[in-house]
């Protein structure tokens, strides 16, 4: 089973926002958020392949609770160990894509954490463990609705090859978003995300430079009209590796007959003076 976290925070304002119990193992997604390519203050997607297994976060969730000042509550649900329920992954991003599934999921999160029971596990009044059992059942029980139009129970394109960015608001990019994801669940790795902080196509580059396995980012708030590839391919270098070698080998030769050759010139032109 997946291992689920939940970052949220009560309504007293000594109660911030934190992770309620369990404290995911690693923050996977913090390349992510150090390179300024998402907000985890606002509704974002990310996925997380490391050739083993699947991590998905969505954040800006909304609670039906707010805090001490009249704001309303954000949840950020971060599951990992997704690589053997890719439905499950793919319901949550569906569901993380699309304003009503994030208000679907919200309000099976208030169901499952009320304020009293948030202050209870904050406090230490109640067992931490009582967290995963909820975030178990409210994940079993299914993250909601998807996002209208976009694939949702429907066959996935292919993936693409290489590193892609799309507008949030393209069926097809959010298809192809959708098909990375399952190809993050069997063994790709990369990242998968959506971003409300990118704005162009080379900026993105410069964001995912260094990030391994290839990337596939979802503009949300950006001037991206289509999908476009990222980065540029290497050149293929033609030949077997043995004829490779052959043409390195042959240079040292061809560079010394070439100063032989100018040698015997630099002789016969100094004869020819002691002659005159």
């Amino acid at each position: 089973m997946p291992e689920a976290y939940l970052i949220t925070r009560g309504h007293e304002r000594k109660l911030e926002y934190d992770f309620l119990g369990p404290v995911p193992p690693a923050f996977w997604w913090s390349p992510l958020s150090e390179r300024r390519l998402v907000d985890l203050n606002q509704a974002e997607v990310m996925a997380h392949g490391d050739g083993r297994s699947l991590s998905v976060l969505v954040s800006g969730i909304p609670s039906a609770r707010l805090d001490f000042v009249g704001r309303g509550i954000r949840h950020t649900l971060v599951v990992d160990g997704l690589h053997d329920d890719a439905e499950l992954a793919l319901e949550l991003v569906r569901a993380g894509l699309a304003a009503a599934g994030r208000e679907s999921l919200g309000r099976r999160l208030d169901e499952a954490f009320d304020e009293q029971t948030i202050v209870a596990v904050r406090t230490g009044a109640s067992s931490a463990a009582v967290v995963s059992e909820r975030l178990t059942r409210a994940l079993l029980a299914g993250p909601g609705p998807g996002a209208p139009g976009a694939t949702a129970g429907g066959p996935l394109p292919a993936d693409q090859a290489g590193s892609w960015a799309g507008p949030a608001g393209d069926d097809d990019a959010r298809a192809l978003f959708l098909a990375r994801v399952r190809a993050l669940a069997a063994g790709a790795p990369g990242f998968a995300c959506t971003s409300c902080l990118a704005q162009t196509a080379t900026a993105i580059e410069a964001d995912i430079e260094g990030l391994p396995g290839t990337q596939w980012v979802l503009v949300t708030g950006g001037r991206l009209a289509e999908v476009v590839p990222l980065g540029k391919a290497l050149p293929a270098i033609t030949g077997t590796r043995s004829s490779l070698s052959t043409r390195l080998a042959t240079r040292p030769r061809a560079v010394a007959a070439t100063g032989a050759t100018v040698t015997a010139l630099i002789v016969i032109v100094i004869v020819i003076l002691l002659l005159l």
